[in-house]
């Protein structure tokens, strides 16, 4: 289980009114755990938007982002991984996040609120 998720990228798209994406890689694995670091990313904004909405892409990883570990949870569908985030500002998240293994596509974003 370690060697297959060390080194892929993660996904946690969230938000209420809004849709914030950020990308975080897997830096180590254990059969119960893995841990992430932040990354940046580049978003292409849609015309018409001013920036608002569009797609976001990985780039790289944040040489000083912070380390969190989360919980991999195996179901039918698929494996994802669930813990208290910190994002690439350095703040920690309030609430758990729910996170995918990132499929390569550009994923959607919405800063409108």
């Amino acid at each position: 289980m370690e060697n297959d998720i060390v080194g892929k990228v993660l996904v946690d798209s969230w938000g209420y009114s809004m849709v914030i994406v950020d990308f975080y890689r897997v830096v180590k694995a254990t059969d119960k755990t893995v841990v992430v670091i932040p990354m940046t990313s580049r978003e292409t904004a849609e015309p018409g938007t001013n920036g608002f909405a569009g797609t976001s892409m990985p780039e790289e990883d944040m040489p000083n982002g912070a380390q969190t570990r989360l919980r991999i949870i195996n179901k039918v569908n698929g494996r994802f991984y669930r813990g208290t985030v910190t994002n690439g500002t350095g703040t920690k998240m309030c609430a758990p996040h729910t996170l995918f293994e990132w499929d390569g596509r550009p994923m959607g974003y919405d800063h409108c609120d």
